[in-house]
C-alpha cells in the first residue's frame, strides 16, 4: 500500500514556522561539540549505526564536497532551561534535551563515542544527521573495527580508535583525476564498465559508450580479480 501524500497544509505550516522562528542572520557555523540530531529528524527515525560507518568508510575513501556538505544545513535551537518544564514529549512523557536524547539514540558500539554529558548541545540538525554523526566519531575516536580493510586500518591507534590526524592527512590526499576529461573528480561518479572516476553526468555519458565498446571484460571488476589472483 502507498502511504498517502503529505498534506500540503502541513508543509505551508512547517514553512511558515521556519520563516517566523529563524534567526536574522544568514549563515552560523557551529561548533560539532554543539551539535546534535533533532528529535523529529526523518519523523523520529535515529540515523542507523551502520549506516554511519559506512558513510564514514566510504567519505574516508572518497572524499565528500564539502560546500554541498554545508548547503541546506537546517538546525533548531535547544530550549531555554526556564521553558522546559511547559513542554512535553509527543507521548506526554516531560521534554527530553537535545544531549540527553542523543545519547540514549547513540548506545551503540560505533555510535556511542558521540555524544557524552560533558557536550553542551543547543542545536539540532533536521538534515544532514548521518554526516555529522560521522564526524563526531571521528572527533572523538570511535572504535570502528576496520582492521579487515588493509587501506584504512593505519588510521587507527593502537587501540583501534581512529587517530584524526592519520584520517586528515588521509582526506587531504590529492584528488583523482576524472577519465573523460581528466579534471579533478571528487568521486561521486564512477564508469559502470572501467570502475574509474568521472566529474560529472556530462563526462559519463560520453565516456562509458566507448568504454562499453571496447574488450567488456577488459575492465570489469572480475577481470581485476582475475589478475589479482
Amino acid at each position: 500500500m502507498q502511504p498517502p501524500d503529505m498534506d500540503a497544509g502541513l508543509v505551508r505550516k512547517a514553512m511558515a514556522f521556519r520563516v517566523k522562528y529563524r534567526l536574522d542572520i544568514k549563515k552560523r557555523v557551529i561548533a560539532l561539540s554543539r551539535l546534535g540530531v533533532h528529535p523529529q529528524n526523518r519523523g523520529g527515525m535515529y540515523p542507523q549505526p551502520d549506516v554511519v560507518r559506512n558513510l564514514g568508510l566510504k567519505i574516508i575513501t572518497k572524499g565528500f564536497n564539502q560546500s554541498e556538505a554545508n548547503h541546506e544545513g537546517v538546525s533548531v535551537e535547544e530550549i531555554p532551561c526556564s521553558e522546559r518544564a511547559a513542554h512535553s514529549r509527543s507521548d506526554g512523557s516531560p521534554y527530553e534535551p537535545y544531549g540527553d536524547y542523543n545519547i540514549r539514540q547513540c548506545d551503540h558500539k560505533y555510535l556511542v563515542e558521540c555524544f557524552s554529558q560533558l557536550h553542551d548541545i543547543m542545536y539540532a540538525t533536521l538534515s544532514h544527521s548521518h554526516l555529522l554523526l560521522v564526524l563526531l566519531s571521528w572527533l572523538n575516536g570511535a572504535d570502528w573495527k576496520i582492521d579487515d580493510e588493509p587501506n584504512l586500518s593505519k588510521l587507527l591507534n593502537p587501540d583501534g580508535t581512529f587517530n584524526t590526524a592519520a584520517v586528515a592527512a588521509y582526506g587531504n590526499q590529492p584528488p583523482r583525476k576524472c577519465v573523460g576529461c581528466g579534471t579533478p573528480s571528487e568521486g561521486v561518479w564512477e564508469c559502470g564498465w572501467c570502475i574509474r572516476p568521472l566529474c560529472s553526468v556530462h563526462c559519463a555519458r560520453a565516456h562509458e559508450p566507448l568504454c562499453r565498446n571496447r574488450d567488456p571484460l577488459a575492465h570489469s571488476p572480475f577481470a581485476r580479480r582475475r589478475a589479482s589472483v
